[in-house]
């Protein structure tokens, strides 16, 4: 995998049929190694623990594995909700890795066919509001992604793209309401 120049990534093995518990296989694109990551390591799904971790992070772009380190008060994820708490979410939006770039059309028209929703979750009980992705993908199909186990989540923040050409649309229309009233 080479992202941005990263040519590292990791993969904790939980001792199945490749790898010894508690290792990290390594790529620095030269070849794959499985290195020590932690005496006793193992993996787990946890999806009821109810408590803050913090996902842990290298500086190491190629060669060795080093230190992983941690940012406890900008970076937090919480198994039983399944809440991620970042100080800031970005996306890559830099105009060289893009191609066939069209202004969005008819951004009114696609926000009246959005439908907000409020819901509770069926495993917990907890009340939040969004999209239902399904809805979402019958009207801009690029907003949604379908995971490896077939669930559907959601890109909200690309939807801003939309909203951007909507209320752009809305303030001519605005605009040329205000000027028949003051002919």
């Amino acid at each position: 995998m080479n992202v941005s120049g990263i040519s590292t990534f990791g993969i904790i093995s939980a001792g199945s049929t490749v790898g010894t518990s508690g290792q990290l296989l390594q790529s620095t694109g030269v070849g794959v190694t499985w290195v020590t990551f932690s005496s006793g390591a193992t993996i787990t799904d946890d999806n009821a623990t109810n408590a803050t971790y913090y996902p842990t992070y290298s500086t190491t772009a190629s060669g060795s594995y080093t230190v992983a380190g941690i940012s406890s008060q900008r970076l937090q994820f919480n198994p039983s909700s399944g809440t991620l708490f970042a100080t800031v979410f970005t996306s890559l939006s830099d105009e060289s890795k893009k191609t066939n770039i069209q202004r969005i059309t008819n951004g009114l028209e696609i926000v009246r066919q959005l439908e907000g929703v409020r819901y509770e979750w069926k495993e917990t009980g907890q009340k939040s509001i969004g999209l239902i992705a399904q809805r979402l993908e019958e009207v801009i199909p690029e907003l949604v992604v379908t995971t490896a186990d077939d669930l559907k989540t959601v890109s909200y923040g690309n939807i801003v793209a939309v909203l951007i050409e909507a209320i752009k649309e809305q303030q001519i229309q605005i605009e040329e309401l205000r000027n028949q009233i003051n002919v």
